[in-house]
């Protein structure tokens, strides 16, 4: 997890943080620096209370280049769309996998 985040975190939460190091995935959203009312995506139907609860989980954090809640998005919910920046390098993703696939035929 990162340096930032919004709201407290309840037994769901630790147990979210439990399963992303337990995969070495990171919540990607907490790397970003973003004010409050640009982090929340879900907000109670009787108002008041607002927490960042959808989260999205990246084995590669150096990929993903922004992190944004969209705030006017007009349909019937009480969660807010959440939009990234992804930015993969296909030339260095392909010779991981062809490096990869010639360590597997060393080892046999």
């Amino acid at each position: 997890m990162g340096t930032t985040g919004l709201g407290e975190r309840n037994d769901r939460g630790d147990r979210l943080i439990e399963f992303a190091q337990n995969n070495a995935l990171k919540l990607a959203e907490t790397f970003f620096k973003k004010r409050e009312m640009k982090r929340w995506t879900w907000g109670s139907p009787i108002g008041g209370t607002k927490n960042e609860i959808d989260h999205k989980l990246t084995s590669d954090i150096s990929i993903i280049k922004n992190i944004n809640v969209i705030n006017r998005f007009n349909f019937p919910s009480d969660h807010r769309m959440v939009r990234g920046t992804v930015v993969i390098d296909r030339r260095k993703k392909e010779l991981k996998m062809l490096f990869k696939k010639i360590r597997t035929i060393e080892r046999k």
